[in-house]
C-alpha cells in the first residue's frame, strides 16, 4: 500500500512540471518577469485576506497581461480563470488557483526559442 502511494505522488510531481517556451529575444525580460512571479502571488493571496479585492483584481489583471505578452501560455490561462473567480467573488476558489500558480512557478521549465 505504502508502495502505491508513492508511485502516486510521484506521478503528481511528474505531471505538475511546465515547460514555456518562450522568444529568445525577450527571454532574460521574461526571466525577471518569472521570478517575480511568487512574489505577486504571495501579494494578491494578502490583498484577498485583507479583503482588498480591489487591489486583488488589479494585480491579478497586470499579471494576466504580462503572462500574455511574455508566452507564459499556461500562467495566462490560470490567471484569465482566477479573475472571472475574482469579478464573481469566490474568494476561496481563487486561492487554490493562486496556490496552482505558486506551484507552476516552482516547476516551470523556461526554454528560449528563435521566434517563428
Amino acid at each position: 500500500k505504502n508502495a502505491l502511494v508513492g508511485v502516486a505522488r510521484w506521478r503528481t510531481i511528474v505531471e505538475s512540471i511546465y515547460t514555456e517556451h518562450i522568444d529568445e529575444d525577450i527571454f532574460e525580460l521574461a526571466l525577471k518577469y518569472f521570478n517575480n512571479i511568487p512574489y505577486k502571488t504571495k501579494n494578491i493571496i494578502e490583498a484577498i485576506q485583507n479583503e482588498n479585492y480591489d487591489l486583488a483584481a488589479k494585480e491579478i489583471h497586470s499579471m494576466k497581461g504580462s503572462s500574455g505578452s511574455y508566452g507564459f501560455q499556461e500562467l495566462y490561462r490560470k490567471t484569465v480563470y482566477l479573475e472571472g473567480l475574482i469579478t464573481d467573488r469566490k474568494f476561496h476558489e481563487a486561492q487554490t488557483v493562486l496556490k496552482e500558480i505558486l506551484s507552476y512557478s516552482a516547476s516551470c521549465k523556461m526554454i528560449a526559442c528563435p521566434e517563428e
